[in-house]
C-alpha cells in the first residue's frame, strides 16, 4: 500500500462496511474500527504487507507511535513493513 497524505485516512459510518459488501466481522480494532468510525486506511494498512510513502523520513514519521505524521493508528498485532520511497 502507498501512502501519500495520512491526513485524509476516510472515516465513515460503521455502516459502510455494508454498503461496501464487506464482513462485518472486519469492524473491529484490529482492521477497520478507529474511536466509533471506519477508518479505509487503518483497513487497508491491516491488509497490506508493506506500506510504502513518499520519503524515508516520511515512512519513519508514520511509523512512530507517538508525534507522528498521522499513521499512527496501527493495532498491537501489526506487523507491517515501512517502505519510504
Amino acid at each position: 500500500m502507498s501512502v501519500h497524505n495520512a491526513g485524509f485516512q476516510g472515516h465513515f459510518p460503521p455502516e459502510t462496511l455494508a454498503t461496501l459488501d464487506l464482513p462485518a466481522a472486519l469492524y473491529n480494532a484490529d482492521v477497520f474500527e478507529w474511536y466509533g468510525r471506519m477508518n479505509a486506511l487503518k483497513g487497508g494498512m491491516a491488509h497490506s504487507d508493506v506500506v510504502v510513502t513518499v520519503s524515508p523520513s516520511h515512512a519513519e514519521s508514520c511509523a512512530r507511535r507517538k508525534g507522528g505524521s498521522g499513521c499512527t493508528i496501527d493495532s498491537p498485532g501489526w506487523a507491517i513493513g515501512w517502505w519510504g520511497s
